[in-house]
């Protein structure tokens, strides 16, 4: 406990020293858009729109679409390269009619940076539990080192898992589209 606690402190201090630095120019923001289209040409939208995804190097990470008697709908979640998600959300609006939308941005960048920082910190750690398990001169002092050796690299592990998301939520922005007409 007060090994996580060390840590902890350690991570949290870099966070500050960073977050505090001018050297931060990016924000890590999560772009969430929510589209309801209105089309008359439903199949020539929904071939364009797919065209339109691809060419701006986007990708649709779950779609389902619905026929009725009436009326037919397509409901799509996309993500889109950060950098073309407002021309791709302009594009996906035109020639249609847009009955609602609404846009949430979240700044993630203290998290972000704090589980950049825990990482330094765990990494360093680990060094040093690898030069104590290189001197340990029996074997209950080398299971002892293996094992939070094992601990630290669980948490490091994690914690890049954890960074990964954050890259892939603050690469691509999420658009999610109902179409109808």
């Amino acid at each position: 406990k007060a090994y996580d606690d060390t840590v902890y402190n350690e991570a949290e201090m870099l966070t500050d020293d960073v977050l505090q630095n001018e050297t931060v120019t990016s924000r890590k923001l999560i772009k969430d858009i929510s589209l309801t289209i209105e089309t008359k040409d439903y199949d020539n939208y929904i071939k364009n729109l797919r065209n339109s995804i691809a060419s701006n190097g986007g990708y649709i990470e779950s779609s389902d679409e619905y026929n009725d008697s009436e009326f037919r709908t397509f409901e799509a979640t996309v993500r889109i390269p950060v950098e073309k998600t407002d021309s791709f959300s302009d594009l996906a609006s035109s020639n249609a009619t847009v009955t609602s939308r609404s846009e949430n941005i979240e700044d993630v960048t203290e998290k972000y940076v704090d589980i950049e920082a825990r990482i330094k910190v765990y990494k360093a750690e680990e060094e040093g539990l690898m030069e104590i398990m290189k001197q340990a001169d029996n074997v209950t002092d080398l299971l002892a080192v293996k094992e939070q050796l094992a601990d630290l690299r669980a948490e490091i592990e994690s914690y890049t898992a954890q960074l990964k998301s954050l890259e892939n939520k603050t690469s691509f922005s999420i658009i999610t589209l109902t179409i109808y007409e």
